[in-house]
């Protein structure tokens, strides 16, 4: 939350806060504890260009858990006052305190919550008007395969438009090339796809790509469109149990 234009005035007097209004920064103000994350806000105030920005873990309390301010003249207990501040919420729990030295008096609120919290559901700034397929759950299957033994590539692919091709893509240690053959459709947008078994102790790299019905395409395992992230497995050269998956 924001906190400014602190307010404590003694009846018939005036406010005796010191730097209430935040614009000689942090001076006279005190944070502790779980509110010690707590700073300056030098772009928004109320009506002026600072404020206190509030950050706090957990609660507070009156032993060091709080924020001070100092007051330019003492109060004594049961003498009449006014607190005021002006608040904004800006996020988490929308409950403020204020409250005197000494405990004796003390101005507690519950800050007004916006309407609209934000799009959630709905289009903002990182909406993509026709996305890319959307690969996930790739799994290859045995993940220690013996020698000569086929190995299954899973995946669950989506796509608004449909998928119009799902490629597995392999090759061994052996080569740079890459053989490419389709994914078969098992139906709830899962598709598999078999690479061959190959000689003990050769290594098995592969990466899947899709494309849908309107040529968008996605590479599995990628923050970019077009850049590639491999998932790779060694055929061990005897059922050791000491042999282990490499994935890359």
């Amino acid at each position: 939350m924001l906190l400014d234009n602190v307010e404590v005035i003694p009846d018939g007097g005036t406010n005796i806060v010191a730097n209430s209004t935040l614009e000689s920064g942090m001076k006279d103000w005190v944070a502790q504890g779980t509110h010690e994350d707590t700073a300056l806000e030098t772009t928004e105030g109320a009506q002026s260009k600072q404020s206190l920005h509030v950050r706090a873990t957990e609660r507070g309390d009156t032993a060091s858990n709080r924020l001070r301010a100092k007051l330019n003249q003492g109060l004594t207990n049961g003498m009449i006052a006014t607190l005021r501040a002006d608040v904004r919420w800006l996020k988490g729990n929308n409950e403020c305190l204020l409250r005197l030295h000494g405990n004796y008096l003390e101005l507690a609120g519950t800050l007004p919550l916006p309407h609209n919290l934000g799009t959630p559901g709905l289009p903002n700034s990182r909406l993509v008007a026709d996305a890319p397929p959307v690969i996930t759950r790739v799994i290859h299957n045995p993940v220690l395969p013996v020698e000569n033994q086929t190995v299954s590539v899973y995946a669950q692919i989506a796509d608004p438009d449909r998928i119009a091709l799902a490629r597995l893509n392999y090759r061994d240690d052996t080569t740079t090339n890459f053989t490419s053959i389709p994914m078969a459709y098992n139906g709830a947008g899962f598709y598999t796809g078999i690479i061959p078994g190959l000689p003990a102790g050769r290594g098995v790299a592969f990466y899947i790509d899709a494309i849908d019905t309107k040529g968008l395409g996605r590479l599995f395992q990628t923050m970019h469109r077009f850049a590639r992230a491999w998932s790779a497995l060694v055929i061990p050269a005897s059922i050791a149990t000491s042999a282990n998956t490499v994935f890359g």
